[in-house]
């Protein structure tokens, strides 16, 4: 395998405590395809079947479902070294409930399901990484969940921050999609969006700036 893509590779939690040596030899038993997707271009459609692990190498591409009334969803985000739909391939229905689509040049390292099994039965630390990977995928979608059933934009909104300022560390959020993406991913228009954002700043819970939202008072920033 080439020695470049093994190195980006080894920022792939799947491949997490691999030495590069193992990592490569364990690639170069398996029959891989790299692909690459144009920006812009789907790598998936919804209802096409997924039989096939899919590691991105380089770039970023979004999940989107269709939502009511044509509204498309944001459902998930990948860039390098995360997993496109990693649970599929081993699903009683393989069919995918979202389209894929690269928002940039990017690259994805396509494995076959009876590969990578395999790989997994030969290496006990492959086979744990995976499984780690699908719980927190199972965590994530749960949440997911959690914020589309509730009903105003308000409460999605508020949502998001308390949980992007644990996952940063900081009462400072730093958005790292635009707001049309922030919107698909609450399920909303943009314009709904940028109201809610304007309204809590009005009431002093928020101050906007760029892509940066600095909790003013998280007291009031409850569900």
């Amino acid at each position: 395998m080439d020695d470049h893509l093994t190195r980006s590779l080894m920022s792939c939690k799947l491949f997490k405590q691999l030495e590069h040596d193992e990592l490569s030899r364990l690639l170069d038993e398996s029959n891989y395809k790299l692909l690459n997707i144009s920006s812009n271009r789907y790598f998936m459609l919804a209802g096409e079947e997924c039989r096939s692990m899919n590691i991105v190498v380089d770039g970023c591409l979004q999940a989107y479902m269709p939502g009511r009334r044509g509204k498309r969803i944001l459902m998930d985000r990948f860039e390098c070294g995360d997993l496109i739909a990693p649970a599929f391939p081993y699903a009683a229905d393989h069919r995918l409930p979202v389209s894929v689509k690269a928002l940039q040049p990017s690259k994805v390292l396509r494995i076959w399901a009876d590969d990578f099994t395999r790989l997994m039965d030969g290496n006990s630390r492959l086979r744990m990484n995976f499984i780690g990977l699908i719980a927190t995928k199972v965590m994530y979608l749960t949440q997911k969940i959690n914020m589309l059933s509730l009903q105003t934009v308000r409460e999605k909104i508020i949502l998001y921050l308390r949980s992007e300022m644990k996952t940063q560390g900081s009462s400072t959020v730093r958005l790292t999609m635009t707001r049309d993406d922030l919107a698909d991913l609450f399920g909303i228009q943009r314009y709904s969006l940028t109201r809610c954002l304007g309204e809590l700043q009005a009431e002093g819970i928020i101050r906007v700036g760029g892509r940066r939202i600095e909790i003013l008072d998280q007291k009031k920033l409850i569900v």
